[in-house]
């Protein structure tokens, strides 16, 4: 009787250099070669290194944008719940997914159907786009994403609105982020997703407040 054993498991990481997410299939026997493993995107970015394994758990070391630094990550050969998400513990950003390969895969391309969505999105505007002068190319499309993400996560929780008093807002996504008016006054708003700073910004807010002159508060 033969048995399978799973050696291996996923790691995809955001790209610091053309933003996109890259998946890896990391060896649990990787971290055996005293020379690690250098993990780098498809543009050919160095994204993070495996140097080594201890106790069923892989050493990461990985390239955090924000802090302009390599954080050093313990990452569980196997996840129970099949993906896990990587943080940076200093500002609470996601860096990437890890855990089984085939659902770490299964992530990214849901991923990238978002990002395809995203696309398409800014097609539509694209005369909007062109009017402030942007060409119609993002300039960093994953952090667009999740801004675009936790832009939609505070409308649904009635967190974003006007001075006037008005909560129908409309969004236009544009190239180095999203545009906010109010449909009533006219008050609108230009939220910047160019780099990760801009994510850490609307991450640590709660409440989007327009008002009237353009004027635009964030509320924790």
């Amino acid at each position: 009787m033969s048995m399978i054993v799973d050696t291996v498991c996923g790691v995809a990481l955001h790209c610091a250099r053309c933003g996109r997410v890259h998946s890896h299939a990391v060896s649990c026997f990787t971290g055996r070669n005293p020379a690690g493993k250098e993990l780098r995107c498809c543009c050919g970015e160095l994204q993070a290194e495996v140097s080594g394994v201890h106790r069923h758990q892989i050493i990461l070391k990985v390239f955090c944008v924000t802090c302009e630094m390599f954080h050093l990550v313990l990452l569980p050969v196997r996840v129970p719940g099949g993906v896990e998400k990587i943080y940076c513990r200093q500002t609470g950003l996601e860096l990437g997914l890890y855990g089984d390969a085939r659902q770490v895969e299964m992530a990214v391309s849901a991923n990238d159907r978002q990002m395809a969505r995203l696309f398409r999105q800014m097609d539509k505007d694209a005369g909007l786009a062109d009017a402030k002068g942007s060409g119609g190319m993002i300039v960093n499309p994953q952090v667009l994403l999740q801004v675009l993400n936790r832009v939609h996560d505070i409308a649904e929780k009635g967190g974003i609105y006007c001075r006037c008093g008005a909560q129908k807002v409309r969004a236009i996504l544009l190239d180095e982020g999203i545009e906010l008016s109010c449909r009533v006054c006219g008050a609108q708003r230009f939220i910047e997703a160019r780099d990760e700073k801009d994510l850490l910004r609307v991450n640590g807010v709660e409440k989007i407040e327009l008002g009237p002159g353009h004027e635009f508060r964030f509320h924790r």
